[in-house]
């Protein structure tokens, strides 16, 4: 004889009992069953539209970990996975993917035909503006000083293909390069011979980072205040960008005028210390302030006048008045140095400092926003304490003692805690977006500023919970998407301010409603 138990869902030790013969009772013959849970699978297509599609990474994640590649055909599987909670998220740098991701919650069967299809991405423009910022901003008509540079800010998954336009020409059939023409005819479109003659220069937001970088044109400047660019020029600009797979933008068109006649520039007067020069203004509330650069710095740097750009609001507590750095915009191979003196203070920390971009207004400047590099306070050392702060590029600077304006006269403002949380950076493309959303469409109004104010209250224990749990992050992400997609969509359409803050109501008083709910579960 031979026994053999079974039941649905277990296995049994032994697996059987046989008796050859039985010739006598048996007993204590016990069988030990466990029960064995049933598993599942996920599995799916991923279609390209080009590259290899082997080369594309999907993660496993929740209650179980895993990193798969698809076969040649796309096919990819996850097998043997318990019920549970889980995410697949497919990767492969310069896609999009649609959806961006699948989630299974729970997972009770085997899921098949979750299938990803993906689109090459080429570089956006994220951030545009002429320099100097007194009447810049990328305007049709805008009137602007004849020392002008161009910049534009540009973003990439993949990274954005930069060389000198020299050599990219012979290394790849796109490049990343800013045109400009001068239109001598109103109204007309310019020749090929009105050509301005000038160079490119390239600046990472953070070393090593080709993702998001400064791309800036600079005509061949005569001296020191003028330029290639006549007083009274139309000038007609384009920008082209492409990434390290090649892929192209569409070009940006754009046009500005030069003013018709040379600056008014405060006293200033410049200092040579082994090919090291010093700007230092020597009249004003901000005398004593100084620039520091090298000589072979072209164009080289000035003062221009404060009245060119609004001070800070007076709530703000705003500190003299504010610096007018020129020619501003313009890109730095190294940050420059500036010096700025504050007689009798002892706690220079207590200022943060701020920046002003004629498209945005006053923003606080936080070290590696792309625009402060560094920031050194010096209690001794200096004739006065000095703050020393290193930039990337030229703006309106002021120091200032408040932590977010009341007032009119641009934005700024404390950290997006949730996203930064949520994203691990305060400077990545989604977090960037948070914060002009903030500056431009919140701080202005007084609706706006409440719930800028009450989410500084009620979002920090919740930030801190959401960075230590992976799991967290990752569902914060998710929920972000679309108030990312719908702020980036309204920074690019003024016309929906209005709604603009009504959305960002609503997302505030969610995170109010869940930090109440949290709290409740908690006790």
């Amino acid at each position: 004889y031979t026994v053999i138990p079974s039941l649905a869902g277990y296995t049994f030790i032994p697996a059987s009992r046989s008796y050859s013969p039985l010739a006598s009772d048996q007993i204590n013959q016990d069988f030990s069953g466990t029960w064995i849970p049933p598993t599942y699978s996920i599995s799916g297509t991923v279609s390209l539209d080009t590259g290899d599609v082997t080369q594309v990474t999907l993660t496993l994640s929740g209650n179980a970990a895993g990193v798969t590649n698809p076969n040649a055909a796309g096919y990819y599987q996850f097998s043997g996975l318990l019920a549970g909670n889980y995410v697949v998220t497919p990767f492969f740098a310069g896609h999009a993917f649609t959806p961006t991701d699948r989630s299974y919650s729970p997972l009770e069967s085997d899921q098949t035909d979750q299938d990803f299809v993906s689109d090459s991405l080429s570089p956006t423009i994220m951030e545009d503006s002429l320099c100097p910022h007194a009447g810049a901003g990328i305007d049709d008509g805008a009137l602007v000083p004849a020392d002008t540079c161009i910049r534009v800010r540009l973003q990439d998954s993949t990274g954005v293909y930069f060389e000198e336009v020299a050599e990219a020409v012979l290394a790849v059939t796109c490049q990343t390069q800013i045109t400009a023409y001068g239109i001598y005819s109103p109204g007309e479109e310019p020749l090929p011979e009105d050509l301005i003659i000038g160079s490119m220069s390239f600046q990472e937001i953070e070393p090593g980072n080709q993702t998001d970088i400064w791309a800036m044109f600079c005509p061949d400047f005569e001296n020191t205040y003028a330029s290639a660019l006549l007083y009274g020029l139309e000038v007609q600009v384009t920008v082209d960008a492409c990434d390290v797979f090649e892929h192209s933008m569409t070009p940006f068109t754009f046009s500005f005028k030069v003013r018709d006649v040379p600056p008014d520039l405060p006293a200033q007067f410049t200092a040579v210390d082994d090919g090291i020069l010093t700007r230092t203004l020597i009249e004003g509330e901000m005398a004593g302030t100084k620039m520091v650069y090298s000589e072979t710095l072209i164009p080289e740097p000035y003062f221009g006048l404060s009245e060119e750009i609004p001070s800070l609001p007076s709530e703000t507590g705003g500190y003299g008045l504010a610096l007018n750095l020129n020619p501003s915009g313009l890109v730095f191979d190294e940050c420059l140095t500036i010096l700025i003196p504050v007689p009798g203070e002892t706690n220079l920390e207590k200022y943060d400092i701020w920046h002003y971009e004629e498209t945005t207004g006053w923003l606080r400047a936080e070290v590696g926003d792309g625009w402060l590099a560094s920031r050194t306070d010096h209690a001794t050392g200096f004739p006065d304490p000095t703050i020393e702060v290193c930039v990337n590029y030229f703006s309106g600077l002021q120091p200032a003692t408040a932590a977010v304006p009341t007032g009119g006269g641009g934005g700024g403002g404390g950290g997006c805690f949730i996203a930064t949380a949520a994203y691990g950076s305060k400077t990545g493309a989604d977090v960037m977006v948070l914060r002009r959303f903030r500056d431009r469409y919140l701080l202005p109004n007084k609706l706006g500023q409440f719930v800028v104010n009450y989410y500084y209250k009620v979002s920090p224990p919740i930030a801190e919970y959401i960075s230590r749990h992976e799991a967290m992050r990752s569902a914060t992400r998710i929920v972000l998407k679309p108030v990312v997609w719908e702020c980036s969509f309204i920074v690019n359409s003024p016309s929906l301010a209005g709604f603009a803050v009504v959305l960002l109501c609503g997302f505030v008083v969610s995170i109010g409603v869940t930090r109440r709910i949290s709290r409740k579960n908690t006790l």
